[in-house]
């Protein structure tokens, strides 16, 4: 995990140890919803730093390189397609037999994997700056969260000719993004989560801009985690709120849930504890998965997100890199120890 100075620490470094005591007393101990197994039904062997799961295919990326696996039957997952970047792959999304790689100094590469026997480069764009997450608006879309040029709106209807439409640029360091046509959620260091409408034209309209309470970095020296601000989308149709945000300090292991079921005032709901030095999450359903690096998985459910409460942990012999969900399988990247497939259930 890289470390960098955080600009927040300058407006929170007087509180100091203080606000890290004040913090813990408002987080109440995690509580523990009906008890579910997670067990282990396979594993992939290869270096593996992040996942991602499209359909019945499993890509996993590390370093340079890129691989796709047949998860048709996640018990017995089949190796399909290799492919190796100049580069060390930043972040990627996956859409059909295409994967729109971003690639540290090249920008983006689009490879086509319709053939696994042998993946095709189709098309590239060279974007400045370094992109750190990508999300899927659309089959058409990509947003990019980039630490110089904020959110940038690509167009890739043409595989063979992307192009960058637009940006927006955050007050900050853009650290994550996340896409559920016509609203992006974005979160910055030092100004919190943005909510931005992409349902015309043109560069995005700002809809509200929420302050992120976390405390201040131990010792308040500045030195975090990054990017420090993670974020998934829970879906809850007919529930109320109908649409919350997780977002996961990675330095203190603090879960916040906002109800952004008005984009223009999102209103924090509650926070939850995981373990500090966390590394990403993605939400299914009702549960939130953090890979928490040396603590493994865990499961968070917030069916209440009012009251989250923990639904599963499954301690990796590896430290839990990233984590991918198809439910009931739960595909988790272990750095050097590869994929650890797990079924959730019961």
């Amino acid at each position: 995990m890289d470390t960098v100075l955080s600009r927040r620490w300058l407006r929170r470094v007087a509180c100091g140890s203080l606000a890290l005591v004040l913090c813990d007393l408002l987080v109440a101990a995690p509580a523990f919803a009906q008890a579910r197994a997670l067990s282990q039904v396979a594993s992939l062997t290869g270096p593996a730093q992040r996942v991602q799961v499209d359909g019945n295919t499993l890509y996993i990326a590390a370093d340079q390189t890129l691989r796709s696996v047949d998860i048709a039957n996640p018990s017995a997952p089949r190796a399909a397609a290799t492919f190796t970047f100049p580069q060390r792959i930043g972040a990627f999304v996956a859409s059909g037999s295409l994967v729109y790689a971003l690639i540290d100094f090249f920008g983006l590469r689009v490879l086509d994997i319709s053939n696994p026997a042998h993946p095709t480069l189709r098309g590239g764009l060279e974007l400045k700056g370094g992109v750190i997450a990508a999300a899927l608006l659309d089959s058409k879309t990509i947003l990019t969260a980039n630490m110089v040029a904020g959110v940038q709106v690509l167009d890739v209807s043409d595989p063979e000719k992307p192009a960058l439409l637009t940006s927006h640029f955050t007050d900050g360091y853009t650290q994550d993004v996340f896409a559920s046509r016509p609203l992006a959620y974005v979160t910055d260091d030092p100004t919190g989560l943005y909510v931005l409408d992409l349902s015309k034209s043109g560069s995005p309209a700002q809809l509200s801009v929420t302050d992120l309470d976390v405390p201040p970095p131990p010792g308040g020296i500045g030195l975090v985690d990054f990017p420090q601000l993670r974020l998934a989308l829970v879906d809850r149709p007919g529930a109320k709120p109908a649409r919350v945000v997780a977002v996961l300090d990675r330095t203190s292991g603090l879960l916040l849930f906002y109800d952004i079921s008005n984009p223009g005032a999102p209103a924090s709901v509650s926070r939850f504890k995981v373990p500090p030095r966390s590394e990403t999450l993605t939400a299914h359903g009702s549960r939130v998965y953090v890979a928490t690096g040396a603590e493994g998985l865990h499961v968070v459910d917030v069916s209440d997100p009012r009251k989250p409460v923990s639904a599963g942990v499954f301690k990796t012999a590896q430290p839990a890199r990233d984590v991918a969900v198809s439910e009931p399988f739960v595909f988790v990247a272990t750095g050097a120890g590869g994929v650890v497939v797990l079924r959730y259930g019961q």
